[in-house]
């Protein structure tokens, strides 16, 4: 069976994919990242295992990096599985057949959120407001806080996609590079080490606080007017 998993939602895509995995416990696992290639898929597809053993391969961002094609993608084996992963919103080619689609996406109130924190904001707590139930949202904030740091810093778009292994397109870097010119280095430190500090103290047990309470104190202070 062929899969391909994609979308913005990142954490339950991972998790549908171990979900699919766990279904074929005795199953060779091959990975491929942005490392290999598309000759490495090609050479692990036609391979026969010493032990006749079946085999799951999973490719992450193949189709994003179009290190594969739909003519590829159309020639593997129906009896083989493998999992193309693209973490971000693709544009799935017409010329597929016989492949299982799935999208998974963000709810837009996450990314509004994201995009509004800056100092002296009070759009961000009014929307922070209305993501009680959201998960891992210090985690999503954390990862926001880490793009504004290395763009503050000047860092070019490939050395950030490299050093995080995960892809990031023109417009998504522009905005990260427009958000963090209204911020100094010193407040975006400090926030990203108030989150850290955040999370281990969820993790230890030793807040009961929820994370919309613990980031409004956060933000009022050190994004205050």
């Amino acid at each position: 069976m062929i899969h391909i998993i994609h979308g913005q939602d990142t954490t339950s895509s991972y998790n549908f994919i171990e979900v699919l995995l766990g279904k074929y416990p005795n199953y060779q696992k091959i990975r491929f990242t942005h490392e290999h290639t598309r000759e490495n898929f090609k050479e692990s597809l036609l391979s026969q295992n010493l032990f006749s053993q079946n085999k799951t391969i999973i490719c992450e961002d193949y189709l994003f990096q179009k290190k594969i094609t739909a003519a590829d993608i159309n020639q593997i084996p129906q009896n083989q599985d493998v999992i193309f992963w693209e973490r971000q919103k693709i544009k799935i080619p017409d010329k597929i057949k016989n492949a299982s689609i799935q999208e998974f996406k963000k709810p837009a109130i996450l990314f509004q959120f994201l995009d509004s924190v800056s100092p002296k904001s009070t759009s961000a707590l009014l929307l922070l407001r209305r993501l009680t139930n959201e998960s891992n949202l210090i985690w999503h904030l954390a990862y926001r806080l880490q793009l504004l740091i290395f763009a503050k810093k000047g860092l070019p778009k490939e050395a950030v996609a490299n050093f995080l292994k995960k892809p990031i397109a023109t417009w998504q870097w522009q905005k990260i590079q427009n958000q963090a010119k209204y911020f100094q280095m010193e407040t975006l430190n400090k926030i990203f080490s108030s989150l850290l500090k955040i999370d281990y103290l969820k993790k230890q047990g030793k807040t009961q606080l929820n994370d919309t309470t613990l980031l409004t104190l956060l933000f009022l202070k050190h994004l205050k007017s």
